[in-house]
């Protein structure tokens, strides 16, 4: 009965109670570690701490802001990220880290540390989009840690709790009229082709700063967005946007007699260190500022674009393509600004 008694308490033996499930430590060479066993039946629990036990060592624990960095570096040179995608993920995860002690690590992180950092962002007043943007970003982090076995099992960031994003049409975003007349007070042509290619063409940031003349087709009246040496697209899809008849008129001047391998805009600045070779932000600002409309940041500029196809009735399709994004983020985002739909009527 002794002997019966020792082989039950050695099953359990630092199997712990925490954090709403059971965890796993042992002290090896005076460093105590944690492992997350995933689950709150205890018999699972000491079939997963045998695991732990039978698998090959985890290798040494660097600090949270190291494997963070080094995630980043990871799905960068394996080309899952673009250098917009990495510099955006950088920024999520040194939030991220900057949230915890300089002594966590991805192993001893529970799903209730990243539930209250997800909270906080709320807090903060980010958007619950953005607020699940990041959530899924640490959560990648996570699973590439149990992918190369820097982290045992499955990922904490799984369980958090997220507030799933209102469906309601965007509401910030600029009609037309206004359009027409922020146009018209552009001080020079730079920044006309920055307001175009936001208002007209739906480009993101970096895509505007990256536009290069062979981009555009002003024979067929396209803009192809186009992979080049200092640029990659979004998720890595080119796309095509049927030139609006304002933009092609003024691209046939603004364009004439310019280099097709070179830069619309300051085709003179190299691009360095920076993420871009010239940042249009500060006459941007300004000019946005004097017109009373500081809040219309590009971002705003391509929800613009979209929301007014949205009303005029343009298929959610169409736009997607156009945007480069997803179809679904677009139903979701745009598809209740459409106007009323007359074919319910065939039910009278």
């Amino acid at each position: 009965m002794l002997e019966v008694e020792k082989r039950a308490k050695s099953k359990v033996k630092g199997i712990v109670w925490r954090d709403g499930g059971w965890w796993y430590n042992r002290t090896a060479k005076g460093i105590r570690r944690w492992f997350n066993l995933e689950t709150k039946d205890l018999s699972q629990a000491i079939e997963r701490k045998q695991e732990v036990i039978e698998s090959p060592s985890l290798p040494k624990h660097d600090s949270l802001e190291v494997d963070c960095r080094r995630f980043v570096n990871w799905k960068a040179a394996r080309r899952e990220y673009t250098s917009g995608s990495a510099d955006k993920a950088r920024h999520i995860l040194n939030d991220f880290s900057s949230h915890f002690e300089a002594r966590e690590t991805l192993q001893t992180i529970r799903t209730s540390d990243i539930q209250k950092w997800y909270d906080g962002l709320l807090a903060r007043g980010l958007r619950e989009s953005t607020a699940e943007s990041y959530i899924m970003v640490v959560r990648a982090l996570f699973r590439w840690a149990v992918e190369i076995e820097r982290c045992r099992l499955r990922t904490p960031a799984r369980e958090v709790r997220i507030v799933v994003p209102s469906r309601i049409g965007r509401r910030d975003w600029l009609a037309k009229e206004r359009i027409e007349g922020t146009l018209k007070a552009a001080p020079n042509d730079d920044l006309l082709f920055i307001l175009l290619s936001g208002f007209d063409a739906g480009l993101r940031r970096n895509e505007i700063v990256e536009a290069r003349i062979s981009w555009f087709d002003l024979k067929n009246g396209l803009l192809h967005v186009r992979k080049s040496r200092t640029f990659e697209p979004k998720n890595k899809e080119e796309r095509t946007i049927p030139l609006t008849k304002r933009f092609w008129r003024f691209l046939e001047r603004f364009l004439k007699l310019r280099e097709a391998d070179k830069w619309v805009l300051r085709p003179e600045v190299e691009k360095g260190k920076f993420r871009y070779g010239w940042d249009f932000r500060r006459p941007y600002t300004d000019f946005m500022q004097a017109q009373d409309l500081r809040w219309v940041t590009p971002h705003i500029m391509r929800h613009s674009f979209a929301s007014n196809l949205a009303t005029a009735g343009v298929s959610i399709f169409k736009i997607a393509e156009w945007l480069g994004d997803d179809v679904r983020v677009v139903q979701r985002t745009y598809a209740k600004l459409a106007p009323a739909d007359g074919d319910i009527q065939v039910l009278n």
